[in-house]
């Protein structure tokens, strides 16, 4: 009785046994499992960070669109607009006299201003705003998610809480800030 054995040819050009029934042992599917894991860990947590830099590099350009939206009223007006009380969350500029508090958009009489203020996904101001020294300066404050921002301080020393006379005004590690002068 003669056995048929499968020979299959490899580079070198020798010959190896071919086994049909032979498959994957477990150690090898555990460690191919353990790699998976390891790769699928670190995307996601590069997916996350990279999520985390476009909301920080959206909210920073909100507030540079509504930075130039106060310089062109205070271009038409002479002064910045007003916000009662210390909050932050609020800004009155707005509707026919000017005096109306700004919701979603910053528009005086028939000037529009800014189309859209920046809002949270729940509808607030995502931004803080405080007028200073009697209308001639303001700080635009929003809160970043990654704190290690080096523009967070960069902004911070450009535009020092000391300067913005009128307010009791304080910055936290996360507030990236823009200033009127």
């Amino acid at each position: 009785m003669s056995k048929h054995l499968n020979l299959k040819p490899t580079c070198a050009g020798r010959f190896y046994i071919l086994n049909p029934n032979r498959g994957f042992t477990m150690i090898e599917l555990l460690i191919v499992i353990v790699v998976m894991g390891i790769i699928m860990a670190l995307v996601t947590t590069n997916l996350y960070a990279a999520r985390q830099r476009a909301s920080d590099s959206q909210k920073k350009s909100n507030l540079r669109q509504l930075q130039t939206a106060l310089h062109l009223y205070y271009g038409n007006f002479h002064i910045y607009p007003n916000a009662p009380g210390n909050n932050g969350f609020n800004f009155y500029a707005c509707g026919v006299s000017g005096n109306d508090k700004c919701t979603t958009t910053f528009t005086v009489g028939t000037t529009e201003y800014m189309a859209r203020l920046p809002r949270t996904p729940s509808g607030q101001n995502d931004f803080r705003y405080y007028p200073c020294n009697s209308g001639d300066d303001f700080r635009l404050k929003i809160n970043l998610q990654i704190t290690s921002d080096v523009e967070i301080l960069e902004s911070q020393a450009r535009c020092p809480a000391s300067t913005c006379t009128g307010k009791s005004l304080s910055y936290s590690s996360a507030d990236y800030v823009l200033c009127g002068n």
